[in-house]
């Protein structure tokens, strides 16, 4: 059987046409790899990740690190420690807006500390955990935010007002006026949660420091003016 010859005008007859193949490849593997890494990497279940997210105006990423760092002795237990800051300016903030929004469908976040106005929005749905089992601070007013729901007509505790805790501002640089501790309903975590809850107002009890009365009132989440032209007018309204 004659063998056909390949000749230097072959091969470059073939890497003319195929050429593009041998780039390719490389590329295809390394795709691949990294997918079959993404699929077999170690994730913690959900009830060893104790989750918080602290929505407000303005939130100090380093600071709330060192905060969390300082928190993750208390929690032996948990695998990982999710904190997350997330500044939320007020409804019309349609980017961080939209971002808490989708945290809250994909039900990620154990813990919130959010703005009075949005614990009003919420509430009423039962997006949260009545905690009066697990925390009753006798030292803060809770009328605020024990009620009930729509479909839970007996009055229960979901939330813990911050206004008092003037270590956030100190400490955490974090605005806590009309602020509210949540423990989101579709949380994994309860017990962790209310421990995460009730270190902070041991650990974020404090005088109000000199001046902070003084300070400018904190933005409404739902300013009475409405937006400069062109910000988007139904990001949030009509998603309740």
């Amino acid at each position: 059987m004659l063998k056909p010859k390949i000749t230097l005008k072959d091969i470059k007859h073939h890497f003319n046409y195929m050429g593009w193949l041998y780039l390719l490849l490389p590329v295809v593997m390394i795709l691949a790899w990294s997918l079959l890494y993404a699929l077999t990497e170690y994730r913690s279940p959900d009830d060893k990740v104790l989750s918080f997210y602290m929505v407000g105006q303005y939130v100090d990423v380093d600071t709330f690190d060192a905060t969390r760092e300082e928190i993750r002795p208390f929690f032996p237990e948990m695998e990982d420690l999710d904190f997350l800051p997330v500044p939320v300016n007020n409804v019309y903030d349609s980017a961080n807006w939209q971002r808490l929004f989708t945290y809250i469908y994909a039900q990620q976040g154990d813990v919130m500390l959010i703005d009075a106005e949005i614990f009003d929005a919420f509430c009423g749905e039962g997006m949260f955990m009545p905690l009066e089992e697990y925390l009753s601070p006798s030292d803060i007013d809770l009328t605020y935010t024990t009620r009930t729901t729509t479909d839970v007509p007996e009055e229960h505790l979901y939330g813990i007002p911050a206004d008092g805790l003037y270590g956030l501002w100190a400490i955490d640089k974090y605005d806590m006026r009309r602020s509210v501790f949540v423990v989101m309903a579709y949380s994994d975590n309860l017990s962790e949660g209310t421990q995460l809850i009730q270190w902070y107002l041991d650990n974020r009890a404090a005088p109000e420091p000199v001046g902070f009365a003084d300070w400018p009132a904190k933005e409404p989440f739902y300013p009475e003016e409405p937006p400069e032209a062109g910000a988007n007018m139904d990001m949030g309204m009509g998603m309740w």
